[in-house]
């Protein structure tokens, strides 16, 4: 397990919350409680969990805190990965932020290792999408996509220590796949370990984005670039819409799960922790069920969209304001919570692979739960619908399964499940997030129940000869 170095309490400077005209309607009021314990791991690598955040800093006026202080409230969360590295500002630094010189990524580098973050490199200032609009605004920048932001890397990547990825694009359609996969392949072995990144479209865009089925759009990109160079297949999907809760993401995670277990690749995904135009401000519920729906579906990797606000497409509310000051106290606190619950789940983890999500009910798109499961569930006419998740370990051993809670809006009290009569499972042990181990599943006959809040995710590892296929 990923070794705890220390336990630190210490109190966290309360930040004068802003409230802005038009936040979520279903917020809850904040917390006025101004501490927060500090978790501090060991040093990450590219091998263990991210949680990261795509966009990261503010740099509206002069009362922001510099990058290092923000970067410091990241770390501080339990973020440990810099999604867009060609984001970070040098607001309230001394050093001058050129993007062309080793000096300003070495100045970069060292903050992200005092903070135990790892980030991505990249050439372009203005962001990770194939147009560039203005590259003057920030001094030697160039497009990702061009000879010179590929020479930046070459000549910089090899001094940096925790960058773990080359940003490439955001968002390719079907018919960019070709140019950005070649694109991509220029970055491969400028640094052993460091591979490009590119993040994909979700499926509702459309097939004219897509040019097939959402799993024929992720296999042109994987066959496009070839599996061997790159680590990770990353997509974005957003679900709080301003009155609705969209649920095709779980089709889309079922395609990122099959292509990702085929090609041997990482799965990356960004769950929805901020508002902009005709979208709404999650709540504690909403994130947990986004969050944990991506591990049920064996993700290794999550970047919130955003802790931060930014200033475009109409966004208006986020964990953290323009001026890089927290305004929802209560959310910052409980995703620190949950973002280490996470981290304390490492090695688990990064060693399963999710071979099946089954469902309860029916769902477009996914698998439906088998009469013969290994473990069935119980499902009362007013219950709420699960997933159960296989989950084979990668060094050989014991396997586990996810029960996880659909609904983002109501608990599951006193559900009841089954063993399967020819499952092999001798036992069941539950991972406790408050005490981090694992605790003995009381069998009554082949039954046993369990509490769900809304949108959480149980992790059960099954002793026995139990045969996952």
């Amino acid at each position: 397990m990923k070794k705890l170095v220390a336990l630190i309490l210490s109190a966290v400077a309360a930040v004068c919350c802003v409230s802005l005209a038009g936040c979520g309607t279903n917020e809850v009021p904040d917390d006025t409680n101004d501490k927060t314990d500090v978790v501090k791991f060991d040093a990450w690598t590219k091998d263990d969990f991210l949680i990261g955040t795509f966009v990261a800093y503010g740099n509206d006026d002069e009362k922001t805190p510099s990058m290092s202080e923000q970067t410091k409230l990241l770390a501080d969360s339990g973020v440990n990965f810099i999604t867009c590295g060609n984001w970070i500002p040098g607001h309230g630094e001394e050093m001058f932020r050129d993007m062309s010189t080793e000096i300003w990524w070495q100045y970069v580098d060292k903050v992200m290792k005092e903070n135990n973050m790892l980030y991505t490199f990249g050439a372009d200032a203005t962001g990770p999408n194939t147009n560039t609009p203005n590259p003057e605004l920030v001094a030697g920048t160039a497009s990702n996509m061009s000879d010179a932001g590929v020479e930046y890397a070459k000549r910089i990547v090899p001094t940096l220590e925790n960058c773990m990825g080359i940003m490439v694009c955001d968002e390719p359609s079907v018919f960019a796949i070709p140019q950005v996969a070649e694109w991509s392949k220029k970055y491969v072995g400028i640094k052993e370990g460091v591979m490009p990144f590119v993040n994909l479209f979700p499926e509702y865009v459309g097939e004219m984005y897509l040019g097939g089925t959402y799993e024929q759009y992720l296999e042109k990109w994987v066959t496009s670039v070839g599996a061997e160079n790159i680590e990770w297949l990353s997509h974005d999907y957003y679900s709080f819409r301003q009155n609705s809760t969209e649920e095709g993401i779980y089709s889309n995670m079922e395609a990122m799960r099959k292509v990702g277990l085929k090609y041997d690749l990482k799965t990356h995904g960004f769950p929805q922790s901020c508002a902009w135009q005709g979208m709404r401000m999650p709540n504690e519920n909403e994130l947990r069920w986004n969050v944990y729906a991506y591990l049920a579906y064996g993700f290794k990797g999550l970047s919130y969209f955003n802790y931060l606000m930014w200033g475009g497409e109409g966004c208006y509310d986020g964990v953290i304001d323009l001026n890089g000051q927290i305004q929802h106290k209560n959310l910052y606190d409980f995703m620190t919570d949950m973002n280490n619950d996470i981290h304390f789940m490492n090695d688990i983890l990064m060693n399963l692979d999710c071979v099946h999500a089954y469902h309860t009910d029916d769902e477009d798109g996914c698998e439906k739960l088998p009469a013969n499961s290994l473990i069935g569930v119980e499902k009362a006419d007013d219950g709420n619908d699960f997933i159960v998740s296989y989950m084979k370990a990668r060094d050989g051993s014991e396997p586990h399964i996810v029960l996880f809670n659909k609904s983002w809006r109501f608990e599951s009290e006193a559900q009841n499940f089954t063993v399967g009569e020819s499952s092999g499972i001798t036992g069941i042990e539950v991972w406790n997030p408050e005490t981090k181990k694992y605790e003995e599943v009381q069998l009554s006959g082949n039954k046993f129940a369990m509490n769900f809040k809304a949108g959480e995710g149980k992790y059960l590892r099954l002793k026995g000869n139990v045969n996952m296929n």
